[in-house]
């Protein structure tokens, strides 16, 4: 096929536009969105050139091609959880589901439990349909022999709640492994494996977080709320340093328990909402790990990397805190998803442990459209089209 151009080009060499026939061969979507299994892709590649004897450019285009994408079922099982628990506590396992091929799947969910499991009770998966990090009155028990759709890339979150028994013996281990086996439209299936893990000691600290989520104008603000709790059977002690890191707050050496969350990838400090009866901090980019201050420097809420807050000397028996603090997501960074977790450090004696929170993710899926600006390449300055 051929269509004639008419061109106020003056005559010259042969103008072929590569860059338009590599466009035309590209499937017209974009890397984070595969292409479901099963449906076509349709490609007419395209050549424009300048006819020095007519003086005119031509456009010739190629048969079209077909081609059918192949189903590939894919699944993701993660899990984030290695608890230190006393006897008696409520134990939380926190899972990640993610149908990452590009067919829809059927999933069904067995739990198998690993070591003392008879000193376990209460044991009831949940899941977390808002993705806040809690089991909130909505989100019901799973029903293990009922089948759950998982639409391509969607990613499911789950809780896995148990109780320890008050009788279970120091230094005991448990593990619980959630099992995921799915089935693609045309019969093909695989399954995948996470396993959480707790230990029980006489002391300790339990850490958790969840997410509330309000959408602006220019984007959204994600507020973070950490729950710290000393439900064990000892007070948990201070410590002057983590992994030979001095604590500093404005300067200063501190003993005592620290709780830290880095700034997630794509958003921006916005401000401390609760200090939850502990000292509020925030670490500035480029400060030794562990060194902080207690007020944002003038016009650098930006290089705050992280969030921390402090309890002076040790952390009780009994005692709780629930300090929280804002992020922002500009909306020009279209559709995204943000991960945070939060650290406890805790002093067994012997050394500082790390204690890490359940993982929350904020999704976004919007595009943001693209604002094309024009400036003055001396002064920077906006100026009209041409």
């Amino acid at each position: 096929m051929r269509s004639f151009l008419m061109s106020t080009a003056r005559p010259a060499l042969a103008l072929i536009s590569a860059s338009a026939l590599g466009l035309s061969l590209l499937p017209q979507m974009t890397a984070a969105d595969p292409a479901l299994g099963g449906s076509f892709i349709r490609n007419v590649a395209e050549v424009s050139y300048f006819n020095t004897s007519l003086g005119i450019m031509e456009r010739v285009f190629s048969n079209p091609v077909r081609a059918e994408v192949a189903s590939v079922p894919g699944l993701e099982v993660t899990g984030y959880s290695d608890l230190l628990l006393t006897r008696g506590a409520f134990g939380r396992y926190y899972f990640d589901v993610v149908n990452s091929g590009n067919v829809p799947l059927s999933t069904s969910f067995s739990i198998g439990e690993q070591g003392q499991s008879a000193m376990m009770s209460h044991q009831t998966l949940f899941p977390d349909l808002n993705g806040n990090g809690q089991i909130d009155p909505e989100d019901a028990a799973a029903d293990m022999s009922a089948p759950f759709m998982l639409a391509v890339g969607e990613r499911l979150q789950l809780i896995y709640e148990f109780r320890i028994s008050a009788e279970t013996p120091i230094s005991t281990q448990f593990a619980s492994m959630l099992r995921v086996s799915a089935v693609a439209e045309d019969g093909q299936s695989l399954t995948s494996e996470a396993t959480g893990e707790s230990r029980v000691e006489e002391g300790g600290l339990e850490v958790s977080k969840e997410q509330a989520i309000s959408e602006t104008d220019d984007g959204a603000i994600i507020t973070y709320t950490l729950r710290l709790r000393n439900d064990s059977e000892r007070d948990a002690f201070g410590y002057p340093e983590i992994d030979g890191q001095p604590i500093l707050i404005d300067g200063t050496p501190k003993t005592g328990v620290l709780l830290r969350d880095a700034i997630p990838l794509n958003t921006a400090f916005n401000a401390i909402r609760n200090s939850g009866t502990m000292t509020a901090l925030v670490h500035m980019y480029g400060a030794p790990l562990h060194e902080y201050v207690s007020v944002v420097p003038a016009g650098l809420s930006n290089e705050v990397d992280a969030v921390a807050f402090f309890h002076e000397g040790d952390y009780a028996i009994g005692h709780s805190s629930d300090p929280s603090f804002s992020v922002r997501v500009p909306k020009a960074l279209g559709a995204l998803k943000v991960h945070n977790t939060a650290s406890a450090f805790y002093n067994n004696q012997e050394s500082t442990l790390l204690l890490g929170s359940n993982t929350v993710v904020y999704t976004r899926e919007t595009d943001t459209p693209g604002t094309l600006v024009f400036e003055d390449p001396e002064t920077g300055e906006d100026q009209p089209y041409g």
